[in-house]
């Protein structure tokens, strides 16, 4: 009998200790994850349907903007000047512009459906009315 209860705490024992390891590897593999994810400074993602954009992007320097059609990224200087790009279809598309130093955004009438400006620290003021929003997610910039 006593040979029975010492089986039994032993096997208790491996269990428990493969159930922390398993554990320890599942939170080791997330924590791989969660380093992997990349926290771009100065990125701005929006979703629109339209089948045309209309931007002005302001600040200093100069700004990349995938108009997410595969079209070939477009560099620009940024400032005041309004930025116009078309689309051959109205299908669902995701526009992201990245730029350090983007402290202005006008994105007003866009049929943006989502807008994160959450990984542009340097931002400090943003029209966007007249969008039909689904999802927009604004964290303190500044």
């Amino acid at each position: 009998m006593r040979d029975n209860n010492q089986k039994y705490n032993n096997m208790k024992k491996v269990s428990i200790f493969l159930v922390a390891v398993a554990i320890i590897a599942a939170f080791t593999a997330a924590r791989g994850t969660i380093v992997a994810v990349p926290t771009a400074n100065g990125v701005i993602t929006m979703t629109t349907a339209a089948r045309g954009v209309r931007l002005v992007v302001a600040g200093t320097g100069s700004a990349t903007i995938d108009w997410g059609d595969g079209s070939q990224p477009q560099t620009v200087e940024l400032g005041f000047d309004e930025i116009i790009h078309g689309y051959s279809n109205a299908t669902p598309r995701t526009v992201t512009i990245s730029g350090a130093d983007i402290t202005g955004l006008d994105c007003a009438g866009n049929e943006l459906t989502a807008l994160d400006v959450s990984r542009n620290t340097a931002l400090e003021i943003m029209y966007c009315f007249g969008n039909h929003w689904k999802h927009c997610i604004v964290t303190k910039t500044r």
